[in-house]
């Protein structure tokens, strides 16, 4: 005997020759559902319409919770199975025996929670059955003869043993109709198979999606009411035969009786003619008997016809509901297709519908990648901006460096030589106070030996050598002053006055370069960074005092007229260009608006509606006519409306016309413009000449 393993191993190459999916090997691939919906849509597309209420691809296996959503589906396609298996291919379920001999449903939550072997091949094998017994069964048997042997052997066994179930259970359904012929009613089998139907479309309903609960219900309804009249077209029809064999009968005893009743009037007949001498009274006695016999038993009969014949009637109305109630049943099938190609259509435009809100939510998302894309870009450009500002302020840096790095040689060599100054002048006065100290001295030395010859001039004179020391002293503070003023560098007051000087300058210029008290910016003008990397170098410059410096200071300057002079161009542009476009504006606003047409008002006739239709067409002629004669001032349009003029006039306009032109008709004109006109002149001659005739 054939293991699970081995039984599954067939089953599975089955489903794998028919090329549903990608080919598997294990049990649990079947698990989701998945797989067996699509064997089933193979079988039959329109008893299997739509999809699974839980998509596979989304299922999240690492969840405890995944086999509930893998349960869902399992039910959905063993209902579906099962109203299949019942409605098209008459089988009653259950039909596969378990390990213990007893005939069970495959257990849907042990396959999804755990992938039970025997479960799963029990659902496998009514795939099978349902692929065998179909509408399209030969596409499925043809197939099957080019498998192996050990796949061919496990198909047989099922299908022999589905076999052997229908049988069964086709013998139990025809002992209980025989049994139960006089206690079981039409109205109880009616419930009995609505209640079976609905108790199975329950889990159906429950596990499907809400917005198929209608449906369901419905199909329902179709397969009870089906069931009722398939159950009632077998009662009447066995009905029927009862009858028709009744009917057979009783024909054929009122045949029987028909002729003896013949018979025996014949006889009595010939009784009454005296065509029979002589008569038993026994005799008589027991053909009375043998004819009042026939007599009741032909009114038996006769009453058995007539029952019969009522019998046949109700019948027949019977048979006339049925027929109505097969006819209703027939368009509610009909029904349930069109609901169920409806279903698909509906399920497509579904998953059209969760695409498109997946595209939309995809298209948000980039979009907002975009805008972060582009404040990106933004910012970029911004730094692009202030690195561009900062290199420019790192060249002009850079190029003040050099001469910066020369101011400070210069001024350290400036510094050297003042050390020197210093150095050489400081010896020069250590010098001078060692002389002045010995002049002192030896005036001293004077002082005191005038001192020895004369007391009285010896106070005079040594005021008078005191007074020339101080002298001197002083005259030597002054120079040391002086040298020390020459030596001093300009004070930061003078360098703060030429700064503000020249900031006061920058700002009467700019103000200069805007009118009516509007600031406008400019993007070539010098950056306070930059003015102020300019200040610096002319401080720097003035520090120096050097000529290269002053040099470099003229052409900053110029440097800061040029920029300005650009600034103030751009600015006297700009101011020009706004009051062209606000004059442009006020013209704009100065028009008049078009006058709107005025709708006209409804006609009560065709005629009426079409004649308005042309007095509206000529009335737009005439406005477009008058509109060219007033804007084309060329002479051949001039003389078209004289002529004009001079037709709308009397027939004795016309003649004058005639007479007027008649000189001129035989010569030819050789300009362009002339023969137009003579053209036009012979056309209106010709239209007044019709209309003074008429």
């Amino acid at each position: 005997m054939a293991t699970d393993d081995d039984v599954a191993a067939g089953l599975i190459n089955w489903v794998n020759s028919l090329n549903v999916t990608e080919p598997f090997f294990t049990v649990d691939d079947l698990a989701a559902g998945d797989v067996l919906w699509k064997l089933l849509q193979l079988v039959d597309h329109i008893s299997f319409p739509g999809n699974l209420p839980e998509d596979p691809s989304r299922f999240d296996h690492s969840s405890p919770q995944s086999w509930v959503q893998k349960w869902t589906n399992l039910k959905h396609v063993y209902d579906a199975l099962s109203i299949f298996l019942i409605e098209t291919c008459e089988h009653s379920l259950p039909i596969f025996e378990d390990e213990a001999g007893r005939r069970v449903n495959p257990d849907l939550k042990a396959i999804a929670q755990n992938s039970s072997l025997p479960d799963m091949i029990i659902l496998l094998k009514l795939c099978v059955v349902a692929a065998t017994s179909g509408p399209e069964r030969i596409r499925f048997l043809e197939p099957m003869q080019d498998l192996p042997e050990s796949v061919q052997r496990v198909l047989m066994t099922t299908l022999q043993d589905a076999a052997k179930a229908h049988g069964e259970h086709s013998e139990g359904g025809g002992r209980g109709t025989d049994d139960d012929q006089g206690e079981y009613t039409e109205d109880e089998s009616y419930e009995e198979d609505r209640e079976e139907t609905v108790t199975k479309q329950r889990p159906l309903s429950m596990g499907a999606p809400t917005s198929d609960l209608a449906f369901e219900e419905r199909l329902a309804k179709v397969i009870a009411d089906s069931q009722r009249i398939a159950h009632e077209k077998r009662e009447l029809q066995r009905h029927i035969d009862d009858i028709n064999a009744r009917h057979e009968t009783l024909q054929e005893r009122y045949d029987r009786s028909q002729d003896e009743l013949t018979e025996a009037n014949d006889r009595l007949s010939a009784v009454l003619s005296g065509r029979v001498g002589s008569t038993k009274e026994s005799t008589d006695a027991q053909k009375e008997a043998v004819i009042a016999s026939l007599e009741a038993r032909v009114a038996e009969y006769e009453t058995d016809i007539e029952g019969l014949r009522k019998s046949n009637e109700v019948l027949k109305i019977k048979a006339e509901r049925t027929q109505k109630l097969q006819d209703d049943y027939d368009e509610i099938k009909i029904e349930r297709d069109n609901l169920a190609r409806k279903a698909n259509t509906a399920e497509k435009y579904r998953q059209k519908l969760e695409a498109t809100q997946d595209m939309e939510r995809e298209n948000g998302t980039l979009k907002q990648k975009i805008t972060d894309l582009q404040a990106q870009v933004r910012q970029s450009d911004t730094r692009a901006v202030g690195e561009g500002s900062l290199a420019r302020e790192v060249d002009e840096y850079r190029r003040l460096l050099p001469a910066i790095e020369q101011e400070r040689h210069e001024v350290n060599e400036m510094k050297k030589r003042l050390e020197f100054d210093y150095h050489i002048l400081q010896t020069r006065y250590n010098e001078n106070e060692e002389q002045l100290r010995r002049a002192r001295q030896e005036v001293e030395d004077l002082q005191g030996r005038l001192d020895e010859y004369d007391d009285g001039d010896e106070r005079p004179s040594r005021r008078t050598t005191e007074g020339e020391g101080e002298t001197l002293k002083d005259e030597d503070d002054t120079e040391e002053d002086s040298e020390a003023k020459d030596l001093e560098e300009p004070s930061e007051a003078d360098f703060a006055a030429a700064e503000a000087r020249l900031t006061e300058a920058l700002v009467k210029q700019n103000t200069t370069t805007t009118t009516d008290g509007e600031t406008m910016e400019n993007d070539d003008g010098i950056s306070e960074d930059e003015l102020r990397a300019i200040m610096s170098a002319m401080r720097a410059q003035m520090h120096a005092g050097t000529t290269q410096e002053r040099e470099s200071g003229m052409k900053m300057q110029k440097k800061l007229v040029v920029m300005l002079e650009k600034a103030r161009t751009k600015n006297v542009a700009l101011v020009q260009h706004t009051k062209k476009q606000s004059e442009l504006i006020q013209d704009l606003q100065s028009r008049p608006p078009v006058p709107a047409k005025d709708e006209k008002e409804p006609r009560e006739s065709k005629s009426e509606n079409e004649m308005e239709q042309q007095l509206e067409e000529q009335d737009v002629l005439i406005d477009n006519l008058k509109r060219e004669i007033r804007l084309i001032s060329s002479a051949w349009y001039e003389q078209n409306q004289r002529l004009a003029t001079l037709g709308s006039g009397s027939g004795g306009g016309a003649v004058a016309l005639m007479r007027l032109k008649g000189g001129q008709a035989l010569e030819e004109p050789n300009s362009f413009l002339g023969r137009q006109r003579k053209m036009v002149e012979r056309v209106m001659v010709g239209a007044n000449v019709r209309t003074t005739r008429g």
